[in-house]
């Protein structure tokens, strides 16, 4: 995301507010900034939105400032990210508006919590911008944090590294007596799907038809001709001698 780009949008978004409160509005780059920076713009541009929102919010007279440079320095020295890139950016936002007591500057960064009971009644919130907003810096691999005093403004700084690409987390391995053991994670092979039968084929032999007692016509005419016994002769003429007397 180009810095150019970056200051259209936000004064796209935040002058109508200036104007409608009648306050000065001041965004400034540093001619030594780099043409872009390489990290999530939409997570970005909603940690400036919290804060832009939180000044003008507490803030009643005045101005409104962003200011965005190089950074050498004033972030947290143990930070491994900003200290191991090279180039970081700082983003100010101050303000002269109400002030965060000491004691408070901590806790406005945990959820739902804001400097007194007297500024949620006054000014409203959930308490949630800051919160959240000091998390995505985290995720962008940067640092929020806060300088301000009563009845004098707040100052808030944003550090992020100008190069910034999130690693993916390494696959933990399980330990057996000291040693890591490395698993490899093999996925299952699907099963081939079983052959199908081919369909049985019906006979084309033709059933002979049976009879009435369930036997087929070529058996019951053999043992017709072997169960029929032929006449004697002595009988057939006694049948002639009968006819002739006739």
């Amino acid at each position: 995301m180009t810095f150019a780009d970056l200051e259209e949008y936000l004064e796209r978004t935040f002058r109508p507010v200036a104007e409608s409160k009648a306050l000065d509005l001041a965004i400034t780059l540093d001619p030594k900034l780099p043409k872009a920076l390489r990290t999530d713009s939409k997570r970005l541009q909603q940690i400036l939105r919290n804060l832009l929102s939180n000044a003008f919010k507490f803030t009643e007279r005045g101005r409104v400032a962003l200011d965005i440079a190089p950074a050498h320095e004033g972030w947290s020295p143990d930070h491994y990210v900003l200290n191991r890139s090279l180039s970081v950016v700082a983003f100010r936002v101050k303000d002269t508006g109400i002030g965060i007591q000491p004691e408070k500057q901590q806790i406005i960064f945990e959820a739902f919590q804001q400097a007194d009971g007297s500024t949620s009644r006054r000014y409203g919130g959930t308490g949630l911008g800051l919160a959240i907003s000091r998390e995505i810096a985290r995720m962008l691999g940067g640092e929020l944090s806060v300088e301000s005093r009563p009845s004098e403004g707040s100052t808030f700084r944003l550090f992020l590294p100008q190069t910034f690409l999130p690693q993916r987390p390494a696959r933990r391995e399980p330990a057996y007596g000291g040693y890591r053991i490395p698993v490899s994670v093999e996925r299952e092979q699907p099963r081939p799907p079983k052959p199908r039968r081919p369909p049985r084929r019906r006979s084309t032999r033709a059933r002979r038809p049976t009879t009435a007692r369930g036997s087929s016509p070529g058996t019951a005419s053999s043992s017709s001709s072997r169960t029929t016994r032929p006449m004697p002769a002595s009988s057939s003429r006694r049948r002639t001698r009968t006819a002739s007397r006739r």
